[in-house]
């Protein structure tokens, strides 16, 4: 995310719109009350958090210009600064924000296939091809019991049964290819179940 966005993404968390003035009042339904509660406002990070997101974006995006030993020092300090944010995050918050990254890198790297397709009326033979001409880089899945992913493991389209049944648990992608009706899926190549309760393998 770039810092712009980043900080008109913040800036929306400052509070609930105030309603227009104008706005047209409803009577209520018959024989129940209107509700007075106020809308519960939206979450501002405190100055602090705001701070840390701002800079550890600055890195991300001007790392490279950080003379390397400077950063190379400084990465054990960042490793046990992000183990006790996941400390205080929870395994409930980390793992419902893994599998909605997980959806939506799935439902992004689905749709590079479906453009190459579209192009070359055919499947990639590896995903991983579709960088950088349609992805500018393969997808990083960081599932619940795995190390950050974005391993593609290539297997024969011409498998019998449910494709979902051929997934391991890698943590990182299972792609179909060549003669059969699944080539050219997509899964994530994981059984561990979300929040939800669904295989990841089954998305």
């Amino acid at each position: 995310m770039r810092t712009a966005a980043l900080a008109a993404a913040l800036a929306l968390c400052a509070g609930p719109a105030r309603a227009l003035d104008a706005a047209p009042s409803t009577a209520p339904v018959s024989g129940v009350e209107a509700s007075t509660a106020p809308a519960k406002p939206k979450y501002l990070p405190p100055a602090e958090v705001r701070q840390a997101v701002y800079t550890l974006n600055l890195l991300a995006e001007r790392g490279g210009e950080v003379p390397a030993e400077k950063l190379a020092a400084f990465l054990p300090e960042l490793a046990k600064f992000n183990s006790r944010l996941e400390e205080l995050l929870g395994r409930g918050l980390l793992e419902d924000a893994a599998a909605r990254d997980a959806q939506d890198a799935l439902k992004t790297f689905r749709n590079a296939i479906q453009l190459y397709y579209a192009a070359f009326n055919k499947y990639p033979e590896n995903p991983e091809a579709l960088v950088p001409g349609y992805l500018p880089a393969v997808p990083e899945l960081r599932l619940a019991g795995h190390a950050p992913s974005a391993a593609v493991k290539v297997t024969d389209a011409s498998r019998d049964g449910e494709p979902a049944k051929a997934a391991g648990d890698s943590g990182g992608w299972l792609y179909f290819y060549g003669a059969g009706a699944n080539s050219g899926l997509l899964l994530i190549d994981c059984t561990h179940k979300d929040p939800g309760g669904q295989e990841f393998a089954a998305y």
